[in-house]
Formats: structure tokens, sequence, C-alpha cells
């Protein structure tokens, strides 16, 4: 079965099966004839930079039969429905079940033979409950949600389908069939078929830029109410005798969530469709709460008893949504909250109305935009409840609350201000020089640890790690061997001839020759490995997740490096050669243990005449490899 391309993008073989046919620089001429009731209209454009909609009228049957989809399925005696519309306000009341929507299209260009632009067609359907597949010319192009007997409800989001250009007859004739179910669980207030959203016919690039392009402007409220919310709530932490900013903070936290999951950005979330509406349902039911408490708070009132039984009943809604398994819940209880919220709107209204008559000047402030809220909520609630279809009012509400409220908090917080500054100002000053003092001692202390720390575990001529933190490290990589069964190797390096450097040149230059043989080695290093210096010219690796093929790889890599590599001291030119031992974790051993089999496979690579890399005896009897010397000789 096909699903829908992602509204976020769509494959790359579409885009580069345009980019072939070489759509870019062509101009297309596409005539659109909807066949149906609006016989004889015609659209024309002369490139798909730019969708049509095929909103409008669809011929329409309730009951289920796959004949329906095919194209030569005579639907002359069909009535004629308008999409989007919900099926219940067009004469079909609270049909549920199976039922069929269909669209004739006529499809023409100027150069029939190319079928280049046919290959770009695709289609964008928006919302439709409660779940449906679409077909065109008589293929199963897409599907949202599942259909009976494989039920799955999902609705409310945008669906972007490629149509084949095999759906296309010859003559350019295009028929597409929406076979839509609407589930029994489904309350008189909800929506039936298609209700909302974008139907659109175009080139399947532009249809997916144009369902990401007409969601940022959601996006972007959603961001601007929730920075909103936080700074609120910051400004609570800050002073905590403006409890009105932690609740105006978390209503508009809410109701960023809410305008988050209202819109298509929610199926970006890792969360099956019912857990997403759980999310949007338990959201919309915290609403209630934390308007009460926001607005008892700023108007310093004391809440009776039954009103906090109000807004814990709300409270319950919220949790028994997500507790509740299925969507049955949020379909029961969508009209029952509908009709207990409307109280506290007009409660508010009422209170807010009545303390803006006494001359409360923060009621008076937020008069205007509790009142645009309060009357796009009823509108909302009206419309769900069937007594009128209007478009959701609801944002336009919130924008207009949120844009007076922080007059309201602005100037409250002003006046609470000055009157905490004329009793507070020694106290300031005494807190401000106390955090002074104590931040320079955090300070201090913090230098203080980071040297510790640094002399603790790092060499420091070589700057690298020293005994301490690599036997520290050690453990817990056998703890991680010991747990996920994976090996680790160790590698113990030294220096060949090292004495040399110091008797010949000078402690000076055998430090030299430390430090930058273990900034080479280092740079050979994951991130997931340990490299330390052991003490005097040895260096010690461990390998996370690497057997000793691995490590004798790594170390030859090493060995070459240091090999090739020439050293500048006081204008003359040095070489160093190094010597490698490796072995492997076993689950028996200690890390002693494991060093002990490194060090004598060392041993035995410095008897072999230096410059080499061995293996442990029981590294080379697990990988039964033939030598456990290389090869490599000292030049």
């Amino acid at each position: 079965m096909a699903t829908p391309l992602s509204w976020f993008g769509f494959p790359i073989i579409l885009k580069r099966r345009a980019a072939r046919c070489g759509l870019q620089s062509r101009t297309f001429f596409l005539l659109l004839v909807i066949t149906g009731p609006c016989l004889g209209q015609t659209v024309e454009f002369s490139s798909l930079q730019e969708p049509v909609s095929i909103a409008g009228k669809w011929k329409f049957h309730t009951g289920d039969d796959p004949s329906w989809s095919q194209p030569q399925f005579d639907d002359s005696d069909w009535r004629a429905l308008r999409v989007p519309q919900d099926w219940g306000l067009q004469g079909f009341g609270a049909y549920k079940g199976f039922a069929w929507y269909r669209l004739s299209l006529k499809l023409c260009t100027t150069d029939c033979a190319n079928d280049a632009i046919l290959q770009r067609l695709a289609v964008t359907l928006g919302k439709v409950q409660s779940a449906y597949e679409l077909y065109a010319g008589g293929q199963l192009v897409g599907a949202m949600g599942g259909l009976p007997p494989n039920a799955e409800i999902r609705y409310d989001e945008f669906g972007t389908f490629h149509i084949p250009r095999s759906a296309i007859s010859e003559q350019g004739e295009l028929v597409l069939a929406l076979r839509v179910w609407r589930t029994e669980q489904a309350g008189p207030g909800w929506d039936a078929g298609p209700y909302d959203g974008p139907f659109l016919l175009g080139a399947v690039e532009q249809l997916t830029r144009r369902s990401i392009y007409s969601q940022l402007l959601a996006l972007v409220l959603c961001a601007v109410y929730l920075v909103l919310g936080c700074y609120h709530c910051y400004l609570y932490t800050r002073h905590r005798a403006f409890t009105e900013m932690l609740w105006f903070g978390l209503f508009a936290i809410a109701v960023s969530a809410y305008s988050f999951m209202t819109s298509q950005w929610q199926f970006t979330l890792p969360f099956d469709f019912a857990m997403l509406k759980k999310i949007e349902f338990g959201v919309i039911f915290l609403f209630a709460p934390l308007a009460i408490e926001f607005a008892a708070r700023l108007l310093v009132l004391k809440l009776w008893r039954g009103v906090r039984w109000y807004q814990c009943s709300f409270i319950v809604f919220a949790v028994a949504v997500f507790v509740m398994p299925g969507l049955t819940v949020n379909f029961k209880l969508l009209t029952i909250w509908q009709l207990c919220v409307l109280p506290a709107l007009v409660g508010l209204m009422a209170l807010i109305v009545w303390h803006a008559r006494l001359g409360n000047t923060d009621a008076r402030k937020m008069l205007a935009g509790s009142l645009i809220l309060v009357m796009m909520s009823l509108v909302d609630i009206i419309s769900d409840l069937y007594l009128m279809r209007v478009p959701s009012l609801l944002p336009v509400g919130f924008a207009a609350f949120f844009l007076s409220m922080p007059v309201a908090l602005g100037d409250r917080i002003t006046r609470l201000v000055k009157t905490l500054q004329t009793r507070t100002i020694e106290l300031a000053d005494l807190q401000k020089n106390l955090e002074r003092s104590v931040n320079q001692r955090t300070e201090e202390l913090r230098e203080a640890n980071q040297q510790l720390e640094r002399v603790a575990h790092i060499d420091l001529l070589t700057q690298v790690a020293n005994r301490r933190a690599f036997l520290k490290h050690a453990e817990g990589e056998i703890a991680w061997a010991r747990r996920s069964g994976s090996p680790f190797a160790l590698i113990v390096a030294d220096i060949d001839h090292f004495k040399m450097f110091n008797d010949e040149f000078g402690h000076a230059c055998g430090d030299f020759v430390l430090s930058e043989v273990a900034a080479n080695l280092a740079k050979n290093v994951r991130a997931t490995d340990m490299f330390a210096r052991w003490g005097g010219e040895e260096f010690v690796f461990i390998l996370r997740e690497t057997n000793t093929d691995g490590a004798v790889d790594l170390a030859e890599k090493c060995r070459v490096l240091i090999e090739q590599q020439r050293y500048t001291y006081g204008g003359m030119q040095l070489g160093v050669t190094m010597t490698f031992g490796v072995s492997e974790y076993q689950s028996w051993m200690t890390i002693e243990e494991c060093m002990e089999e490194a060090d004598d496979a060392l041993y035995h690579g410095k008897a072999a005449g230096r410059n080499t890399v061995a293996r442990s005896k029981s590294s080379n009897q697990q990988n039964r490899a033939g030598s456990v010397i290389a090869t490599t000789e000292i030049a």
C-alpha cells in the first residue's frame, strides 16, 4: 500500500525523476477541467509552480463498494457535496461508517507526448475524519490511518500523495476516489469526512513546500507563547511574591503546547496518534483551572472551596485522558468538558467586569483581551456543539489575551517593585556584596579544583593522561567489557634506546622527545579510547571494542608514524623508533594480568630487534597467527 509523502519533504527518487525530465527549464500549460458540478470551469496556468485547488463539489455516496474507485464507474446519480465541509452539515446528519467521494478531472498539455508534467503530479488532502484511502485511476495511492477491519483512527493530518502516471489515461483523464470511514465512537459534535485544510493538485515538490510554509505561522506562535510563558515563570523564580507571574506563565506554556498539538507540527513527534491526541486533550482540560488561578492571583481574590473542587474536576479530566486506553474517553469527555467550562468562561468575564467597574486598574487593563478570549472560546464551543459552524477563532482569542496581559502584569510589577525597593535597599546591597564574595570564592574553588584535577590525572610533561587516570579508566572498561561481552585491547609502547637521548643530548632533549612522541600518538586515538603515559618512556593504550588484530593494526600505524617522523632539537634531526606489545583482555583477567601479557610481548619485541609490534602469547593463540613479531627491522 502506498504511504503519504511526508509534508516536510518528498522521496529523493521523485526529485531525481523530475530533474531527469528537465522540468526545471521547461514551461508547460495545464488545463484543469472539473467535470462534476463545476462542468465548464477551466483553470489555466503556465507552469506547475502554483498548485490548483480541487476543493469544491465532489460526488458523494454512503456505503462501501470497491468498484466505486474505478474510473469507468458512473456516479451521475450521486449527490454533490462540498469539500472540505462536514457531511453532517450537508444533509447526512450524524452518519457513521463508510462513504465515498469522487472527482473527475481532465488534464491536457500543449505537448501530450511529454509525460514529464504528469509524472510530477500529486494531490494534497487536508483533514479527514476518521481514516481514509485515496484512489487515483482505480489505483490505491495512499491512506491515512486504517480502515476496518484493521481500524486505526488518524485525522487532522495533511497527506500529500504522488499520482502515478498509469493512473492518468492517454486522454489526460484522472478520477480521484476517496474512501472515507468515520468511527462509531465519534460523538455528534465531531466532524465527518473531509472537513478542513487544503485540497490541492499540483507538482509534488510545490505541494510539499506549500504545506511547510502554511504551518510556519503556527510554529512561530508556539515559540512566542513558549518564550512568554518561560519568561514569566522565570520572573516568578526571581520574585516569589509574583505568584500571578507563575500562573500566567503556566497558562502561556499550555497554550503553546495546545497550538503545537493542533498544527501539523505535532506529527513530527515520536508518538503514535492516540498519544498525540491524549496530549492535546490533556492540555485543553488544564486551561480552565490555570485561567481561574491566574485571575484570582491577579485580582487578589480568595477562591471558595467549591471553586477549588471545580478546578480539580478539570484536572481529573486531564488525568483520565492519559490513564484510559484508546481514544474513546477523548470522544466522550470533550462534550462534557465543553459544557463544564461554560460557567468558568461566563464567571471569569463577569468577575473581571465587576472589578473593572470598582476601579481595579489591573482588571481594566486585562478586560479587552479577556473579553475577546472568552468570546472566541464561546464561539468555538458553540461551533463544536453544532449550533453553528465557523472557522476556529480560538487562536485570535489567545493572541488578544497575550497582547493585553503583559501590560497589566507590567504595571503590577512596577508597583510591587517600587514598594520592595523602598524597604529593601540596604538588604539588596548586603546581598550583592555577599553574592559577589560567594561568587569570587566559588571561582577560586573552581580554579583550585580544576588544578587539582589536572595534577591528579594529567601528566605534566606530556599533557596526556597519567597512570592514575589510566587505571581508573581501566576499571570502567573492564566493567563495560563484562556487561557487553565486547573485547578491548591493551597496547604498551616503549621508546627504543631512550636513554641515549638523555645521555648524549641531555634530559631536556629526552623531555622534548617524550612530549613530541606523546602528541603524535594521541592524534591516532579515538574519543572512546584511553592513551596515557605509564612512566618513563612507556605509554599505554586501551582500545574499546577492539580485538588483537585491530590493536595490532593501530600499533603498526603508530610505529610507522613515529619511525617516519623527524624531530628537530637544537639544530639536530632526531629519529625515534618504538616497540609495541599488544594483548587482548579476557574475562578471567585483571588489568594487571592484561598489562603483564602486553609487557611480555613488548619484551619479546625488544629482544627481536626493537621497532616492532608484538602480540601476547594468549592473543597469538586466540587469533592463530603464525608469527607474533612484525617483520619491520630497525633502520
